[in-house]
């Protein structure tokens, strides 16, 4: 074998592989670009076929449906998620919200409520949240048991959509807050009164018995009222009452009728 001959041998041998990987390259693009128009065409065939709504329990889900925009049998994969989203958001009862699409045909809807804590009577019902956040009287199956909000502080801008900055008000929706983590006192409380200087004032739903609250620590002076109210208050003679006065660390302090002050 000559020389020429076996200088030429290793360039012989390096031909074949880069030749297949050439070949390999081209049929992986093409099987890429086939499984692209494949699921492509896939996509395009799905239809929304049912709109499902989670997490209502206040809002119907007829007025959730027509709200996101999301109609049965349109494609698919052209449903706006985000649009979908903010659109629902619009809802004054609606605290967050996310869309999804499951295929073959499925939208849910996902909704966290806002969950009123008070009432307000003006010109009209409107209920507030624990955040401050208005919202109108809508129809629902659900009813509202919440206490009613009331006095001179209440701020002008007690309008739907907005939320409410005023700290007095904050702190009376903070008490009624309190009132629902406990489970509802007993008795009902069937009134929040917020006075010229701030204070807290609470009515009974039985005989309309102001509690003089205060401003903090309305936790434990709810604890301290509804024990008195069932060790003392409702072993004697509940039309004698005449005030409860929580506001003084774990005193409970009562006036009655008789004018004798008792204390719990």
């Amino acid at each position: 074998m000559n020389t020429a001959e076996k200088s030429g041998s290793p360039e012989s041998a390096k031909e074949p592989p880069s030749l297949w990987r050439k070949i390999g390259a081209v049929a992986l693009l093409v099987l890429v670009l086939f499984l692209a128009v494949a699921a492509n065409t896939w996509k395009g065939h799905l239809h929304v076929k049912h709109v499902e709504v989670e997490g209502n329990s206040i809002v119907q889900e007829g007025v959730l449906r027509q709200l996101s925009g999301v109609k049965v049998g349109s494609p698919l994969f052209e449903v706006d998620l985000n649009k979908a989203r903010t659109l629902l958001l619009g809802n004054p009862f609606i605290r967050d919200a996310t869309v999804q699409r499951e295929a073959p045909g499925r939208v849910v809807l996902s909704v966290v409520e806002r969950v009123p804590v008070v009432a307000a009577v003006g010109s009209r019902m409107l209920f507030l949240d624990d955040e401050g956040y208005v919202m109108p009287a809508i129809p629902s199956g659900k009813i509202f048991d919440v206490p009613v909000l009331s006095g001179t502080m209440l701020p002008k801008e007690l309008q739907s959509g907005k939320r409410i900055e005023s700290e007095n008000v904050r702190n009376a929706l903070d008490l009624a807050k309190q009132v629902q983590m406990l489970g509802g006192v007993n008795p009902r409380i069937s009134e929040v009164h917020i006075t010229r200087e701030g204070e807290i004032i609470l009515f009974t739903a039985e005989g309309g018995i102001p509690v003089l609250v205060g401003k903090e620590n309305y936790q434990r002076k709810l604890l301290s009222f509804q024990a008195f109210w069932e060790q003392v208050v409702l072993r004697g003679d509940v039309r004698r009452l005449e005030l409860v006065d929580v506001r003084f660390g774990g005193q409970v302090i009562a006036r009655w009728t008789e004018g004798n002050g008792k204390r719990g």
